[in-house]
């Protein structure tokens, strides 16, 4: 899946900027064995995992047929700017204003996903609280 090959690039390169920018050494990563993390994922966040994909795949679906091209050509098929104004025959800008005006959209989907889990987390926590506080009450009594 070319969406699972994406997230998996973005974890590993924010997992080594924050090594770096903690000054953690670095092993090298071909020297560390395959770890498999889905398996260790609670399921509920295995779930909104997938609800994100499905919503970040659902908005670049509704892209502008050449915006969506371009975004999966770049994204997807891991092709270059370049290879890509070349294919398509159109300037370096052209393909840089629309995976631009593709990325915006996905952003937008991204932070209000992730606002929705925070409110979702928050609203946990408090009934938690809630809980917590009602049942040692009732052990008090």
């Amino acid at each position: 899946n070319h969406f699972t090959n994406y997230v998996y690039t973005a974890v590993k390169n924010q997992s080594i900027n924050y090594l770096k920018k903690n000054k953690i050494p670095l092993d090298s990563l071909e020297d560390m064995g395959p770890c498999n993390l889905v398996e260790y994922m609670e399921p509920e966040k295995l779930f909104l995992g997938r609800e994100l994909a499905r919503q970040i795949e659902a908005t670049v679906s509704k892209l502008p047929p050449r915006c969506q091209l371009i975004y999966r050509m770049v994204r997807e098929d891991g092709m270059k700017y370049k290879e890509v104004a070349e294919t398509l025959d159109i300037s370096l800008k052209a393909v840089e204003n629309q995976l631009l005006i593709a990325m915006k959209r996905i952003k937008t989907v991204v932070v209000a996903f992730d606002e929705n889990q925070t409110q979702t987390s928050n609203f946990r926590r408090r009934m938690l609280s809630v809980f917590f506080i009602a049942t040692t009450a009732s052990s008090c009594i």
